[in-house]
C-alpha cells in the first residue's frame, strides 16, 4: 500500500454571519453541514471559522479514514 503524504492547502470557503440582537454573529458554514460558530465581532468570527473548519475536517478525516483507505486497495 502506498505510503501517505501530508498535503498542506490554503481554500476559499463560504460562511454566513447573522448579527444577533445582542450585537454578537453567529455563522453557518454551508458547505459543511453541522459546521457552525459564532464571534463578538466579525474579526472574533473570522478567527473562529478557521478553527471550527479545522475542527470539522479533523472529525471527517477520522470518521472516513479507515473507509477511504480501503477504496484505495486493489
Amino acid at each position: 500500500m502506498p505510503v501517505p503524504v501530508t498535503v498542506s492547502v490554503q481554500v476559499w470557503i463560504k460562511a454566513l454571519a447573522v448579527q444577533e440582537a445582542d450585537g454578537g454573529y453567529s455563522v453557518i458554514i454551508p458547505a459543511l453541514p453541522g459546521c457552525v460558530t459564532e464571534g463578538d465581532d466579525i474579526e472574533d468570527v473570522q478567527r473562529n471559522i478557521v478553527e471550527v473548519v479545522e475542527g470539522w475536517l479533523d472529525c471527517q478525516h477520522d470518521e472516513r479514514r479507515d473507509e477511504a483507505l480501503r477504496s484505495m486497495l486493489p
